[in-house]
């Protein structure tokens, strides 16, 4: 019921839509929660798949079904390994509404009720 890893970083590469940005920030950290999971696993915990939240649904659906097309073979990389990682079961990619999401807290400027409502879930208040 708690975090194992919160990170937050600037991606290296430029996208142009919200599609392929949520894409390479998946590519990107997957890595490292397959790694944690790896590590918790082999020091003898019993745990269920990584669970991987998303409010993009396309990229989503990219990273589960398939398509797209893409402007450089980078981007085709990155939703094969993501795709990959998902059909070998070593995580899941669930939708969450963005106004749900904790990582905002991380990433962005938020204010007001929304502000208040992440920061009370992310202290357990």
């Amino acid at each position: 019921g708690c975090a194992v890893l919160s990170m937050s970083s600037k991606q290296k590469i430029v996208t142009r839509d919200s599609t392929e940005a949520e894409l390479v920030g998946l590519s990107d950290k997957l890595m490292c929660v397959v790694k944690c999971y790896d590590f918790l696993a082999a020091q003898g915990m019993d745990m269920p798949v990584p669970k991987v939240l998303q409010d993009n649904t396309s990229t989503i659906t990219l990273v589960t079904k398939g398509g797209g097309k893409y402007r450089t073979k980078y981007l085709r990389v990155r939703q094969a390994f993501v795709k990959e990682c998902c059909e070998d079961a070593a995580v899941t990619i669930h939708y969450i509404p963005t106004a749900r999401m904790l990582a905002d807290m991380l990433t962005k400027p938020l204010q007001g009720v929304l502000f208040r409502e992440l920061a009370r879930r992310v202290t357990g208040q």
